[in-house]
C-alpha cells in the first residue's frame, strides 16, 4: 500500500493488519511501514488509538507528547502513546521505520519502558531494529501472517528495549548472538554463510565473526557444522529418510560431505550410526 501522507516519497511503503477475532494475544500490529520523507512531513493528532514505535534510520526529526519535546536523529527509537495528543515529523528529511500496535499488554509495556525514558539512542544492529526489519520483510513477502507469531515478535521487540534501558547484565552482543543462534536453529536446511548471517543482523562479516566467537567460543562455520551434525543424529534415529535426504535436510551440500563430516566427528558413518539404533 502506498502512503498518502504529505511529504512521503513514492518509495515509501505502508502495511495494514487486521487481527483475527478468534485469538486473544498480548499485542497485535495495526499499521507498519518504512517512510522516506522530506521537510513537509508532519503529523499532528489529538488521538489515534494505538501506541507508536518510531526508529530513525537516517536524517533528523522531532516528536512532542505529554509536554515534552524530543529531537530525533539517526539511531533513535521513540515510543509514543497515541491515545493522547502528539506530534512528530521532520524539518529537513528523514527515513523512518515505524509500527502502530495495541493489545491487552500494550499500556503495561509502554509504562514500563517509560520509566527509562521514551527515547533511546541505540546502534543500528540492536535487536529491536532487527525485529522491526523482520516484521517489515514478512509483510513485504506477502506470506501468511499469524496473530501469535506477530504478537511474539512485538513482545521480543519491546522486551529488548526494556533490557537495553535497564542496562542489565545481559550484554548487547549476547542478545544479538542469542537471536542468531535461534535463527540458525530455525534455518538449518538452508544454505547459511557468514556473509548471509552477518547481513541478516546488519553487521560486517568480520565484526560478526569476532562477536560470535567471543560469545560462543567457536567460529560461526564450526558452530553451523556442529549443530547440523547434532540434528542429523536426531534425523537418523527418528526418520526413514535416506542418508542423502538426511544430508540435505540438515543443510549439507552433498551426501559425501555429510558422511565425511559425520565420521570425523563421531568415528562412524551415518549408516553405522543408524544401524546401532
Amino acid at each position: 500500500m502506498r502512503p498518502l501522507d504529505p511529504g512521503t516519497s513514492p518509495d515509501s511503503v505502508l502495511y495494514a493488519y487486521t487481527k483475527s477475532g478468534g485469538t486473544i494475544v498480548p499485542f497485535y500490529p495495526m499499521f507498519l511501514g518504512e517512510f522516506i520523507c522530506d521537510r513537509y512531513y508532519h503529523v499532528d493528532r489529538v488521538s489515534y488509538d494505538s501506541f507508536l514505535l518510531i526508529y530513525v534510520k537516517s536524517g533528523e526529526g522531532y516528536a512532542e507528547a505529554q509536554g515534552s519535546y524530543y529531537p530525533l536523529q539517526a539511531g533513535d527509537i521513540l515510543l509514543l502513546d497515541c491515545y493522547i495528543p502528539h506530534k512528530y515529523g521532520t524539518n529537513t528529511a528523514w527515513e523512518i521505520q515505524w509500527l502502530h500496535f495495541d493489545g491487552p499488554m500494550a499500556r503495561s509495556y509502554f509504562e514500563r519502558i517509560q520509566k527509562n525514558g521514551q527515547l533511546l539512542r541505540i546502534a543500528s544492529h540492536h535487536p529491536a531494529t532487527h525485529d522491526l526489519r523482520k516484521m517489515l520483510r514478512q509483510f513485504a513477502s506477502k506470506a501468511p501472517l499469524s496473530d501469535i507469531v506477530l504478537s511474539k515478535q512485538i513482545t521480543d521487540l519491546l522486551t529488548s528495549i526494556i533490557l537495553y534501558g535497564d542496562n542489565t547484565r545481559v550484554s548487547h552482543s549476547s542478545t544479538i548472538i542469542d537471536e542468531c543462534l535461534r535463527y540458525i536453529s530455525s534455518n538449518l536446511d538452508k544454505e547459511l554463510s557468514v556473509e548471509q548471517l552477518s547481513q541478516e543482523f546488519s553487521l560486517s562479516p568480520y565484526y560478526f565473526s569476532r562477536l560470535f566467537k567471543e560469545e560462543t567460543g567457536v567460529s560461526p562455520h564450526k558452530y553451523l557444522v556442529m549443530v547440523r551434525l547434532d540434528y542429523s543424529r536426531y534425523v537418523l534415529r527418528s526418520t526413514n529418510l535416506t542418508i542423502k535426504e538426511t544430508a540435505y535436510r540438515c543443510g549439507f551440500n552433498s551426501e559425501s560431505n555429510f558422511c565425511t563430516r559425520f565420521r570425523e566427528a563421531f568415528g562412524i558413518t551415518p549408516k553405522e550410526y543408524r544401524q546401532s539404533y
